[in-house]
């Protein structure tokens, strides 16, 4: 990949059907934060999904500066430690590619 061009990360993350609501709450908050003050990232949203027929979705939408930057993001103890925490509660699947 040459450099500079920006890395798109998605994730969907599905709760678990007994999850709470508190616990759906701390999962956006600390997903929210994750993103919060690091100058590589240059969009980072969580929603939760509209859509519910198929059960409780949040939705991680991320551009990083490089794809370097995501890979540095990616191996931070912060990101392992909610990995971690979202592992209790949810499944999920991920997107990636270069942004043009």
């Amino acid at each position: 990949m040459p450099p500079g061009e920006k890395f798109r990360h998605i994730v969907i993350f599905k709760l678990k059907s007994e999850v709470n609501e508190k616990d759906k709450q701390n999962a956006i908050a600390i997903l929210r934060e994750l993103g919060e003050g690091n100058p590589n990232i240059l969009e980072w949203k969580i929603e939760e999904s509209l859509d519910q027929r198929k059960g409780v979705i949040i939705i991680e939408n991320s551009l990083f500066k490089d794809r370097e930057s995501f890979e540095e993001f990616r191996s931070s103890s912060q990101h392992a430690e909610v990995g971690k925490t979202m592992s209790k509660i949810a499944d999920w699947l991920v997107a990636d590619y270069i942004e043009e």
